[in-house]
């Protein structure tokens, strides 16, 4: 998060797609959960949409989603909302 918040700031004019973004990440949180065995459920609008940086806005909720299932027990609950 250090990094985007260091970067150049400069116009938001990109529609970002932040619901097919947490479909990969969802697929890739249940992989990175392995055998911990979290209960990962993702509630996603698809019809909501915000004007930013990709690849910024893909950074902050990647790291974000790692975290949640990165650091907690096996066996725990883990929801993602948008």
């Amino acid at each position: 998060l250090s990094k985007i918040e260091a970067a150049p700031m400069h116009e938001l004019e990109e529609v970002v797609n932040v619901p097919a973004m947490l479909e990969v990440l969802e697929k890739e949180a249940v992989s990175l959960s392995g055998d911990n065995q979290h209960k990962l459920k993702f509630d996603v609008d698809a019809s909501l949409r915000v004007l930013g940086d990709d690849d910024q806005l893909r950074s902050a909720i990647s790291n974000l989603v790692y975290n949640a299932v990165k650091y907690p027990p096996p066996g725990a609950n883990i929801n993602v909302c948008w």
